[in-house]
Order: C-alpha cells, then sequence, then structure tokens
C-alpha cells in the first residue's frame, strides 16, 4: 500500500514484487520498462561501498541514482498521451566489488492481482513425463512445427525450433564480455550457501533486435505462440531455477523457453507434468486464464527446472515473456 501510495495508483495494479540481485560485474543492459506499465518504483535494500558503482544509469535524461539501503526511485513509463516514453530508458551499473539487492515495483495499467486458485502440488515421482523428441518421429521438420499437449492450460512444444547453430550465436552473446568462456559455470553469481542458489538467474538481457539472425529468432518466438512481436520483452539467457516460485514468469499473457543446454527438464508441479526438452527445443505456456470475465493470473503453469537427466547440472534457457504491447514510442 505504501508503493500505491507513492506511485498515485491502486494497488490493484501492483505486479508481484521482483527482487534483482547484481552480483560484482553483473549488470541489466540499456532497456524500457513498457510503456503498459505507467510507473515503476525500484527500491534499493543495501548499501555499496563509496565508489564501488552499481548505479542505476538513465542516459538520456543524465542521471545516475547511487544505491542507499531503504531508498527508492521511480518514474514514469509512458508519456500523458499513453506513448511509450523513450528518455526512461535506463541502464542497472555493475558494482565492482559488492552485491546490490534491490526490488522491482512495476505498476500495471489493469488491475493484475487477482489469482485463480491453483491445485495442489503433484510430486515430481508422481508425475508424467512427455519427452519432445519422441512426439515428432517422421515428421518434416523444415517448418516450424508446434505440438500442442492435452493439458490445462495448454503447453505447446516445438522440437528443433533453433538450430545448433543458432543455438551457439545466442550463447555467443550471452557470454560476451562476462568472462564466462564457452558455458556458464555453475557457481559464477552465487555460492553453495546464497538463500537465493536455487532461484533463476539471468545470465544476459538481449537487445531487442531490428534485422539479422536474433530479429529472426525474436519473430519465430511470435509466431510460436501465436503473439504480436509488439508484445515481445527483452529475450534472456538464463539459468533455470530449481524450486517452485524462484523461476521469472514475466507477469505476462504468456511465456516461451528455449532450451540451450544438451537437456532440461521442465517441472510442472500443479499439472503433474514434466516436459523433457534438448538443444534448441522450445515450450510455450500461458500466465492468464481468459475464459471469464475478468482476467486471472494462472498459476498452474508454476514451473521449476530439473536439468538433466542425472540432475547434475543446472540448465541454460533462453526466456521470453509477452506482455501488452510494450513498443509504440
Amino acid at each position: 500500500h505504501r508503493l500505491a501510495r507513492v506511485a498515485g495508483l491502486p494497488v490493484e495494479q501492483l505486479e508481484r514484487l521482483n527482487m534483482v540481485r547484481y552480483s560484482p560485474g553483473e549488470y541489466f543492459n540499456e532497456h524500457h520498462d513498457g510503456k503498459f506499465r505507467p510507473r515503476t518504483v525500484f527500491v534499493y535494500l543495501n548499501d555499496l561501498p563509496d565508489g564501488d558503482e552499481g548505479e542505476t544509469l538513465f542516459p538520456h535524461l543524465g542521471l545516475r541514482f547511487r544505491p542507499r539501503c531503504g531508498a527508492a526511485v521511480m518514474w514514469s513509463n509512458a508519456t500523458p498521451e499513453g506513448k511509450e516514453d523513450s528518455r526512461m530508458v535506463h541502464r542497472g551499473c555493475p558494482p565492482l566489488t559488492t552485491v546490490k539487492f534491490g526490488v522491482n515495483c512495476f505498476f500495471n495499467d489493469v488491475a493484475v492481482r487477482q489469482i485463480m486458485d491453483p491445485p495442489s502440488v503433484i510430486p515430481l515421482r508422481e508425475s508424467n513425463v512427455v519427452h519432445a523428441r519422441s512426439l515428432i518421429e517422421d515428421q518434416d521438420l523444415t517448418a516450424l512445427t508446434c505440438l500442442q499437449l492435452k493439458t490445462e492450460p495448454v503447453l505447446c512444444i516445438s522440437p528443433h525450433f533453433l538450430s545448433d547453430a543458432e543455438v551457439a550465436s545466442v550463447m555467443a552473446v550471452a557470454l560476451e564480455g562476462i568472462g564466462l568462456g564457452s558455458q556458464p559455470k555453475e557457481s559464477v553469481f552465487l555460492d553453495k550457501d546464497h538463500p537465493f542458489r536455487t532461484a533463476s538467474t539471468t545470465l544476459r538481457v538481449l537487445p531487442l533486435a531490428v534485422g539479422g539472425g536474433l530479429k529472426t529468432i525474436q519473430q519465430r518466438i511470435a509466431q510460436f505462440t501465436t503473439m504480436d512481436e509488439d508484445h515481445l520483452r527483452s529475450l534472456r539467457v538464463v539459468r533455470g531455477g530449481t524450486d517452485l516460485g524462484y523461476c521469472n514468469r514475466g507477469c505476462g499473457l504468456k511465456s516461451c523457453y528455449v532450451c540451450l543446454s544438451d537437456e532440461d527438464r521442465v517441472f510442472f508441479p500443479r499439472m503433474g507434468l514434466v516436459v523433457a526438452l534438448q538443444r534448441g527445443d522450445a515450450l510455450v505456456w500461458p500466465n492468464a486464464d481468459w475464459s471469464g470475465e475478468t482476467q486471472l493470473e494462472d498459476l498452474r503453469a508454476a514451473r521449476a527446472h530439473c536439468g538433466g537427466l542425472d540432475g547434475a547440472a543446472r540448465s541454460v534457457g533462453l526466456e521470453a515473456n509477452f506482455n501488452s504491447a510494450v513498443r509504440g514510442v
């Protein structure tokens, strides 16, 4: 309620709070939060030593906000006419020696705090397993293949969604400049005793492309999800969270995940389902239910990642989230 008073908007429009963490050298590249979010409030949760950087930078305004524990910064993402305000493009700069914590508080332009009561959790050992590649035997793979599962809510699978060459190009962009070599290391950001060790970790936010291979991937994701590309947020290369509730859902209409590791198992505990993916396979699920008069947040598709078949390694994937239209300056 305090956040709503600061933003001057109803608390019903406040999306789920999104806690973020920047380890030394980690940053969030220039981005815009979207015109469908009239206000953003960012709350800093800890102090950084003097000279440790880690500021929130607004390059078009020439402003930097230095982290101070308990302080908040608020800005509007849209003009009075409802257009995206490009001046609000910002960047989370990397801290030099200290981990920075904060909370993203996004206010949507519609009520988002109406939730469908989710069913109970079904244990992993009792869940059904679907292997994506086993569904496409003897099928033509020259075109985009979309397979719809008979689940509630409906999930869609696209085996071989990305080629090996496309996966390699995405990984090259993701790992560029952060010193991870050809593969992300298991302990690159969090040590084994960290309380958020099992949470999803963003390795790189990819800039929205206007051409080239990344643009082709964006268009293919939009086609696969039957969503307009104008609703697509910036793609993220992530290490999948292994506990329920610790994976990013995007607070949007649909989400898409593409496996970039050799293999991954995506577990939907409230559906009693495990989807086994291999490198390049894609999976789509809805985050909202439109069957009634009111749109409800649908937690039935909440997930966790089990990694490879031996369960030893955390998976890496490409995450795409669709919201209300985010383009249009």
